[in-house]
């Protein structure tokens, strides 16, 4: 992928255009294929404690978090926007390619799931998203920092602008309260929330 791909996906990105956006994401999907950075450990401690039968995860891959984690009786539906061979064939799992932002209706379900996903959202859209939300419960695991997000730059696709603070503070102003919080160490450090309302 040349920096100059990048600098012209933040551009589409910014003017809103959800073709832009799926258009570089499917690109990317065939030079990276690996793309998956969750916790399955975290994520089941977080379905222990919330005990969900309905699971929406956004930007979930290739459906390899829910091949890990999902339970006998429970609805997963991942909303991706890049078309990615799926390895879940789970019964209750299903995968969805939207038309446009999936924050344009409610988004209704038990819980909701974001594993290092939320970084490539705008502000704008991330506080949309979070306004669609009909759930009581979320996972949402993130690489951003106490000064900002130190990931933007020319080599990568985050466009989320906010610490992790500021982001702390913008569920908390739409009703979430932080019930447990970790932090994640390795090769892409991140902090992970479990939220409830």
């Amino acid at each position: 992928m040349m920096i100059s791909e990048l600098d012209n996906f933040r551009s589409g990105y910014k003017q809103g255009n959800y073709d832009w956006h799926r258009e570089f994401y499917a690109r990317l999907a065939l030079a990276f294929p690996e793309q998956n950075y969750y916790s399955a450990t975290l994520v089941n401690d977080f379905l222990d404690w919330c005990e969900p039968c309905t699971v929406i995860e956004l930007g979930g891959w290739d459906g390899a978090l829910a091949q890990e984690v999902l339970r006998e009786g429970m609805k997963w539906t991942n909303y991706e926007i890049a078309d990615v061979p799926q390895v879940c064939d789970d019964s209750g799992y299903e995968y969805v390619l939207p038309d446009s932002w999936i924050w344009e209706s409610p988004l209704e379900g038990d819980a909701f799931i974001a594993s290092h996903v939320l970084e490539h959202l705008s502000l704008e859209h991330l506080s949309a998203l979070i306004a669609a939300l009909r759930c009581e419960f979320a996972y949402v695991d993130v690489p951003l920092f106490p000064d900002g997000n130190t990931w933007q730059g020319s080599t990568t696709t985050h466009v989320l602008p906010i610490s992790i603070g500021q982001f702390d503070e913008l569920w908390a102003s739409a009703g979430w309260t932080i019930a447990q919080d970790f932090e994640r160490y390795g090769d892409i450090p991140s902090y992970v929330r479990y939220l409830r309302r």
